[in-house]
């Protein structure tokens, strides 16, 4: 019964299953766009509005939400619009990157987080989320930037790339 048939991510709290958040939105350009994220409290039989929702003919799109390993109530939403934050489980949510957004993650062994956009820019963010900058030594050109990072303890990698140059650091 959502209002929307395409599904962008979804995010289960790791403390509570039964909190799902889905972001509707489609990250095909020539189908519909998004209408932002939802969240069920009774494990996806009920669905509601958050405070981070869109029209469809507003036009944004979402292509990715990460939580944060640390705190289940801080997300990151990259959109078409700019990169989306919130601390209270989407009560209320700030914009906090004005650039098109296309991916980001949470270091699970750090508080670094690293997010990218669809013209090759890379953000850094050292302090959670709280804030980005764009690394003036890092430059990927043109083309969307997707990033992973290893979940395995201590590892620190972190693998970016845009089109055909990757970066690992």
């Amino acid at each position: 019964d959502l209002p929307h048939n395409s599904i962008a991510d979804i995010m289960i709290d790791p403390s509570n299953p039964d909190r799902i958040f889905v972001a509707l939105s489609d990250i095909i350009w020539n189908s519909p766009s998004g209408i932002g994220v939802y969240e069920s409290t009774d494990g996806g039989i009920n669905f509601s509005p958050t405070s981070l929702t869109f029209s469809l003919i507003d036009g944004i799109r979402i292509y990715e939400m990460d939580v944060n390993p640390n705190d289940a109530s801080e997300f990151l939403v990259a959109t078409s619009d700019g990169l989306y934050r919130t601390t209270d489980y989407f009560s209320t949510t700030t914009k906090i990157v004005n650039r098109p957004t296309t991916a980001v993650k949470y270091n699970l062994n750090s508080n670094d987080v690293h997010a990218g956009g669809r013209e090759g820019e890379y953000y850094l963010s050292t302090n959670s989320g709280q804030t980005f900058t764009t690394p003036n030594n890092i430059d990927f050109g043109n083309g969307q930037v997707r990033i992973s990072i290893s979940n395995k303890a201590n590892s620190g990698y972190v693998v970016i790339t845009c089109d055909n140059v990757i970066n690992i650091s």
